[in-house]
């Protein structure tokens, strides 16, 4: 069966920059196909015959592919957890908006179901064919010439999700969108409105995920994306500022990406109104939680000019109720003459205080488990916060003292 692999990664390859984006099309049944490489190499697969794909998990099959390959041992750890193996199809839509129909194809015609040209190069992998590129539609010239093209005039009214996508491809490579196929995009735009919540909150996903968030975001803004999908939907440079100082001071930070997503979530959403809220989560599919995430971030904001002239024991008593990621959110995206010391000392330090003494200390000491034991804990951690003890030997004799008040 010819195998090619097709899309982000040959795209990628071809500019340079490294890809994990691997999807292989089968001229064939890939089903099939992934069911012998099991056989052959071990692992599993998960098959979906609606679509004619497997996704084939190599995990652990890691050590026999890399002896069977003759590979060196230390390469095994960096196969990649999966492969997507895909039937090669075409796609056609009943209605604008609407899942698609598939049948099976050629690769030529799976190329022609993709969004853009520059998405529709294709890299062969079998036998004496490999390394052959296969350029249907232009996308090498594309990716040349930086621009973002669609197939056909019926691209966005197919799949109007591609409008954001196509802004986040251009601005990602800073390309440009092609001129006739702007002029598709902005007489779509109605379009959007046939979108689903859940699939528009996808491609926000993806765009927070992207380094240029901030500048995809406005170009969304610019092009009336945003106020089209929700009329109080809007981005400026207020917002672009906060993200960027987000970004690049979180960078070294380790925090995990549905973190990071929902960070510029909450920074985009935080100035609206709790009813503006409601409405674009309503529109969104956002989750209570990630609104409650906003309205934290909002009161954080507003409190924090008060935490510099606070005790370390009452910045903690204000800082405690909000989640970590909260706290990170603002931390990051401070602007300079906002003070954040008070969350830099809480994170690091603060939040780790921890007291010698256990409730189980409490009753050896003859004190009947009550919600006195959380105040005495309280009393005494407070003590080491702000600095009134600071040994073992110290807090011993704090409680002393506050058990002869009992």
């Amino acid at each position: 069966m010819p195998a090619y692999i097709v899309g982000g990664f040959v795209r990628d390859l071809l500019l340079r920059k490294p890809s994990q984006d691997f999807d292989v099309v089968i001229e064939g049944d890939a089903i099939a196909f992934a069911n012998h490489l099991v056989k052959t190499f071990g692992g599993r697969v998960v098959i979906h015959k609606r679509f004619g794909t497997a996704k084939w998990i190599l995990t652990d099959a890691n050590q026999k592919i890399t002896e069977m390959l003759a590979l060196p041992s230390q390469d095994a750890p960096d196969l990649p957890e999966h492969l997507d193996l895909i039937s090669a199809r075409t796609e056609f839509y009943d209605h604008p908006a609407a899942l698609p129909v598939v049948e099976r194809s050629s690769i030529k015609m799976d190329l022609h179901r993709r969004d853009f040209t520059i998405n529709t190069l294709a890299l062969r992998l079998d036998g004496e064919h490999f390394g052959q590129i296969f350029d249907f539609w232009g996308g090498y010239d594309d990716l040349q010439r930086g621009l973002i093209r669609v197939l056909h005039a019926l691209s966005f009214v197919d799949d109007a999700t591609r409008m954001l996508r196509a802004v986040r491809f251009a601005d990602r490579f800073d390309f440009q969108i092609e001129e006739r196929t702007l002029s598709l995009l902005k007489a779509s735009l109605p379009l959007l409105d046939q979108l689903s919540g859940a699939r528009l909150k996808h491609e926000f996903d993806l765009i927070f995920l992207e380094p240029k968030a901030p500048q995809i975001m406005g170009t969304l803004e610019r092009l009336g994306i945003l106020r089209t999908i929700h009329p109080d939907l809007s981005w400026n440079d207020a917002r672009s500022e906060r993200t960027l100082d987000f970004l690049n001071n979180s960078a070294e930070s380790l925090l995990s990406l549905r973190d990071i997503q929902q960070s510029l979530w909450s920074l985009w959403l935080e100035n609206y109104s709790p009813d503006q809220v409601a409405e674009i989560a309503q529109r969104l599919r956002l989750t209570s939680r990630q609104v409650e995430l906003v309205s934290q971030t909002k009161r954080l904001r507003e409190i924090l000019p008060d935490l510099a002239r606070l005790q370390p024991s009452q910045i903690t008593a204000k800082l405690n109720p909000f989640p970590i990621p909260v706290i990170q959110t603002v931390l990051f995206s401070a602007a300079g003459d906002e003070p954040k010391q008070a969350l830099q000392d809480y994170l690091s330090h603060y939040r780790h205080i921890r007291v010698y003494t256990t409730g189980e200390n409490l009753r050896q000491r003859g004190l009947e488990p009550s919600p006195r034991y959380d105040e005495i804990l309280s009393h005494l951690r407070d003590a080491w916060l702000d600095g009134k003890i600071d040994s073992y030997e110290a807090e011993i004799k704090l409680l002393e003292s506050i058990l002869q008040t009992e």
